[in-house]
């Protein structure tokens, strides 16, 4: 399917999908309980699951009071992502470390390299996808939300 044909697809279709305009904020209540300091060991690059892409949690937003959440995604060459969406309230970070991600962001492309890094505000309209011959890695951050939480029930 040409990248065109797929946006144009799955645009109309991606009203019905859950996660468009996705709000988790209201439920989220930030404390003032201490931090805990943590470390994350060494662990093997993330591989694609059975459908081509899977994520990993790194870090869980109880780990930070809710203020910061972070997880692994890898993707198989040649494979879209989710159908264009925003987030209300969820502002999101991606760097990229290994492969290169291709991203529609309120209707420009960007192509992100190794070792960069792209901000979406909320309510961007966005998507990736991997259009590389290689495994696109990336870091996802994500703000003020347990995103983790729908991510991993996404994937499970």
């Amino acid at each position: 399917m040409k990248r065109r044909d797929f946006l144009t697809t799955t645009v109309a279709s991606s009203a019905t999908m859950p996660f468009l305009n996705s709000d988790f904020s209201t439920s989220m209540i930030m404390t003032d309980k201490p931090l805990i300091p943590f470390h994350l060991p060494f662990t093997e690059p993330l591989q694609p699951g059975p459908g081509g892409i899977d994520i990993r949690t790194l870090i869980r937003s109880s780990q930070t009071n809710m203020q910061y959440s972070s997880t692994e995604t890898a993707v198989i060459p040649k494979l879209m992502g989710p159908p264009p969406h925003s987030h209300k309230a969820l502002d999101e970070i991606i760097l990229v470390t290994e492969g290169t991600a291709t991203l529609w962001v309120d209707e420009k492309l960007i192509v992100v390299k190794p070792n960069e890094w792209y901000f979406m505000p909320r309510k961007s309209v966005h998507t990736f996808w991997n259009s590389s011959d290689q495994t696109l890695r990336f870091i996802g951050m994500y703000f003020q939300q347990n995103f983790e939480d729908y991510l991993e029930e996404l994937f499970s």
